[in-house]
């Protein structure tokens, strides 16, 4: 009895302690986006200011410095030797995650561990010189557009990455963001 009575205690517990991911990640599925590759689409309406997506990055990278597009493409650089150390850490299943993602054209064509990194990572904290560069499973699919249907926001202290809708977003359409990270209030939506 005392061992049933333990087993349903752990289960309530995973019950409360059920992450903030789980719990909206299933709003979104992944499908062929006609901006290229695959995107995220909404598998529900969300309106302005729903949270669409929250997630913990399977993959981070400190310190990195940006060397400039020739350094990128080379193995000797101090940042692809330092994307592929932090690449060597992982677990077999965030190593083909992070494999299933493609890389920019202009990283080469054949593909590469610098160059997957570089077209799909997020620096969380784009003014500051020592910030992490992140790989999230979802919200690196996420495509850009000018005139964007949601944004992203770090969350420092859990270090995750929080998706709103900026307006309402249809079923079955694609949750769009911008990669132009300028300062709040900054962006009109007309220019590029």
């Amino acid at each position: 009895q005392g061992l049933h009575l333990l087993k349903a205690r752990v289960c309530l517990v995973s019950v409360f302690l059920y992450s903030m991911s789980e719990i909206f990640n299933a709003h979104v599925e992944i499908k062929p986006s006609a901006l290229g590759g695959r995107g995220l689409f909404a598998k529900k309406k969300f309106s302005s200011g729903d949270v669409i997506l929250v997630e913990q990055p399977f993959f981070t990278v400190s310190s990195l410095p940006w060397e400039g597009i020739e350094q990128a493409n080379s193995v000797d650089s101090v940042s692809s030797k330092k994307i592929f150390d932090a690449f060597q850490t992982l677990d077999e299943n965030s190593k083909r995650c992070f494999l299933d993602f493609t890389q920019a054209p202009i990283y080469g064509t054949d593909q590469n561990i610098a160059g997957i990194f570089w077209t799909n990572c997020i620096d969380m904290e784009p003014n500051n010189d020592d910030s992490d560069m992140c790989m999230f499973p979802l919200t690196c699919l996420l495509n850009h557009s000018c005139k964007p249907t949601a944004v992203w926001k770090y969350m420092r202290t859990s270090k995750q990455i929080m998706t709103c809708a900026k307006c309402e977003i249809a079923e079955g359409e694609e949750v769009l963001v911008s990669y132009l990270r300028p300062e709040p209030h900054a962006y009109d939506g007309k220019t590029f």
